[in-house]
């Protein structure tokens, strides 16, 4: 990430390994290791950054309070530069060569599933970001998501188009990647059921910088609402450049990607870009309704520990990805000690079983044999003007 310097990133995770080897080294039991497949170069790297402070504040909160299993934690981290090739490679080191316990990320759905097979065979249990239909427990036995099933994120996206801006039309703009394509499968048949016609469907290539043709067929079709979804902050600040260069004015409904990286984005886009976007989507337990009283909320008091880590670097993290990794290693602790166990499959089992209980400041988790993907619809919601945040960094969920 362009702001976070070399020597900045090194101190940093310094400061975990510091912190982890520091005190397991002064105890007899071997540590509780924690592997990362993590963006943290290329087009992820906000996300990455984000991700990895939040692992690093739980993994500061569990040593002091005695570790995993009395054992002090030893936070591993790998760069895989958003790629599946180095995703896959980063999981053999860490499961191989570390022998870590669990592993968080790959961070996208693709990438997620490329290290599936190699998470399964050495039957080691990973948490993500990604979202994907494919990550199903056949094909990724220990896999786990903290986002909601892509569909429903579509799902939510569609509700908010025609029950909040009550649409009779609406096109929708999507990358290539898989969790995108999921999401995807089944929305003209959704928007269809709440009443709305779907004028047009284009996608467009992760990475890419001018997303302008595909802009254009979408504007011919004249929907009443335009869909955005995408995996990284610099693609969803080109799609917003492009809307802006061509002067479509039209409302905007963004997935959770504008919603979790909304300050990369409006960094790269520009403030005056980012008014255009109406709604995204984000978790319910991130954003407030009139009335709600203000910081009182477990993010709120989250977000004042993230100022106070990084306050130069406070303004580019993904918020939400911080707190998703520091909620994935609360399920870690309690998967481990309610089993008694690092083996994978077993901890499986328990968060099937057990997973609403575990704290998490991101809502009542869900999951269950036959899927593991931890929020559901009743966590996520849209919110209004993602542009406009309260102090508490709070945003108001949209109709109400």
């Amino acid at each position: 990430m362009k702001t976070l310097t070399t020597l900045r990133r090194s101190a940093l995770l310094a400061g975990v390994f510091f912190l982890a080897a520091g005190t397991a080294f002064a105890q007899s039991k071997e540590p509780f290791k924690i592997g990362a497949v993590y963006p943290m170069t290329g087009i992820g790297a906000a996300a990455g950054y984000s991700s990895e402070i939040g692992t690093r504040l739980a993994i500061r909160d569990f040593n002091a309070a005695g570790g995993i299993l009395g054992r002090q934690i030893q936070f591993i981290l790998t760069d895989d530069q958003f790629d599946a090739t180095q995703s896959v490679g980063m999981a053999k080191r860490l499961v191989y060569s570390d022998k870590v316990d669990v592993v968080l990320g790959p961070q996208a759905g693709g990438l997620a599933l490329a290290a599936a097979p190699v998470m399964a065979e050495a039957n080691v249990l990973y948490f993500s970001i990604g979202s994907t239909g494919q990550l199903v427990p056949k094909t990724a036995p220990t896999f786990f998501s903290m986002q909601p099933l892509p569909e429903e994120q579509g799902f939510a996206m569609l509700h908010w188009a025609a029950d909040v801006r009550k649409a009779k039309t609406v096109a929708f703009l999507t990358d290539n990647s898989a969790n995108s394509k999921t999401m995807t499968e089944p929305f003209r048949p959704y928007a269809e059921k709440l009443g709305m016609k779907v004028t047009a469907i284009e996608q467009f290539d992760l990475g890419a910088t001018d997303m302008t043709p595909q802009l254009l067929a979408l504007r011919r079709s004249n929907p009443d609402v335009l869909l955005l979804t995408g995996s990284s902050a610099p693609d969803m600040a080109n799609v917003l450049k492009n809307i802006d260069q061509i002067n479509w004015n039209v409302p905007i409904g963004g997935s959770s990607t504008l919603g979790i990286l909304y300050a990369p984005i409006a960094k790269i886009a520009g403030p005056a870009i980012m008014k255009r976007v109406s709604s995204a989507l984000q978790v319910k337990a991130f954003t407030y309704c009139t009335g709600d009283p203000l910081g009182q909320s477990d993010y709120s008091k989250f977000l004042a520990r993230l100022k106070a880590e990084d306050p130069k670097g406070y303004d580019q993290i993904s918020y939400s990805n911080a707190v998703y990794m520091y909620d994935a290693m609360h399920f870690v602790k309690a998967a481990a000690e309610g089993t008694n166990s690092t083996d994978g499959r077993k901890m499986v089992a328990w968060i099937e079983e057990n997973a609403p209980k575990v704290k998490a400041i991101s809502g009542v988790l869900k999951a269950s044999s036959s899927s593991h993907f931890l929020a559901n619809l009743g966590t996520i919601t849209m919110v209004e003007n993602p542009d406009t945040i309260r102090p508490d960094g709070t945003m108001k969920r949209a109709g109400c």
